[in-house]
């Protein structure tokens, strides 16, 4: 409705109007998007407005040839009886480890002008489960809002993705989100422990050194699948090799001196293992030594290797749940054939 005065405020009548729809696709009286009505004594004209079949703005301008003010906008918004807003549309967890369990929530709120009504909630997909379900039927008033959950458990370093149905009154359903989720390796243990040996205590030059050792976790558990760094120092230089460990967290390494290396060699190995949570957690580091120095003795060939018979051990341990680099050293020695005569 609007009015037309003159300058004083008074009334003018007999003022043609024009009403035009500009968006919203609704509708005037007489189911027209224009029409023009002549002001009456009180110099009022008025229209009806019948709102578009979609949600969301609709706009009406009331016109008057040469008079002030003109044209006025007039503004409503269109609201559906029952309708339906799925927070959020899609749920990406990323990358989850297995044996672990990931969660999202889910809200289903009620926007349209009458209660909304969920009938059901309903997930196809493997690797995936819902939890917190609301009792359904489930009635919601306007503006009303219920959440629920969506759980992730990758058994396998796979990509997973579900479809999660929400059906209801609206005039949209079903409602369905989508859920994607990457299962990757389980996060590995902290590493507490490396040790280091080689099978004989003495070698004749250029003779192989086999060195071997364990990378261990709390209680003694070897670490499997982690590289480990055999640094070799002799002469004042280093030689690097590297390592894997096995199913049972062992190392096995070839060190091959030249014909011309003698004296001391020292065998440095370093292993790393980190395990997190997945909020993450504190970074540190600790490092164990252990140095041993067997006897010079001769080498008679037959029976088992000679055993280190002295040990020293220092350990610092990392912060909890933090990645671990642990170093071991043990010194060995070669010697000439002719340094033994039993060689």
């Amino acid at each position: 409705m609007v009015k037309v005065a003159d300058s004083k405020g008074n009334p003018v009548g007999s003022t043609a109007v024009t009403f035009a729809v500009t968006s919203g696709g609704g509708n005037l009286t007489s189911g027209v998007t224009q029409l023009v009505v002549n002001t009456d004594g009180s110099g009022l004209a008025s229209t009806a407005l019948t709102l578009g079949t979609n949600p969301g703005s609709n706009s009406v301008t009331a016109s008057a040839a040469g008079l002030s003010g003109s044209p006025a906008t007039f503004n409503e918004i269109g609201q559906l009886q029952y309708d339906v807003n799925v927070s959020p549309t899609a749920v990406i967890f990323g990358d989850v480890p297995i044996t672990t369990s990931a969660k999202r929530t889910i809200t289903i709120t009620s926007t349209g002008q009458s209660a909304l009504t969920v009938n059901s909630i309903v997930l196809s997909g493997s690797f995936f489960a819902l939890g917190n379900l609301p009792a359904l039927p489930l009635s919601l008033s306007p503006s009303g809002a219920v959440s629920f959950d969506v759980i992730y458990t990758p058994l396998g370093t796979l990509s997973s993705s579900a479809l999660i149905t929400v059906t209801s009154n609206a005039g949209s359903s079903p409602t369905v989100v989508q859920v994607t989720g990457k299962g990757t390796p389980p996060p590995l243990p902290p590493a507490t422990s490396i040790t280091v040996t080689t099978d004989k205590p003495v070698y004749h030059r250029g003779q192989p050194v086999q060195i071997s050792g364990t990378l261990s976790a709390v209680g003694g558990t070897g670490i499997s699948n982690i590289p480990v760094n055999v640094q070799i120092s002799i002469n004042g230089t280093i030689r690097n090799l590297t390592a894997y460990t096995d199913a049972l967290g062992t190392y096995r390494a070839v060190f091959q001196p030249t014909a011309n290396d003698g004296g001391a060699f020292v065998a440095t190995t370093v292993g790393t293992s980190g395990g997190s949570t997945g909020a993450g957690g504190s970074t540190g580091m600790g490092r164990a030594l252990n140095r041993a120095i067997p006897r010079r003795g001769k080498l008679s060939g037959v029976g088992a290797p000679r055993v280190p018979r002295k040990s020293k051990k220092r350990f610092r341990p990392a912060a909890p749940q933090s990645i671990v680099g642990l170093r071991s050293r043990l010194r060995f020695a070669s010697q000439r054939s002719s340094d033994s005569r039993n060689n």
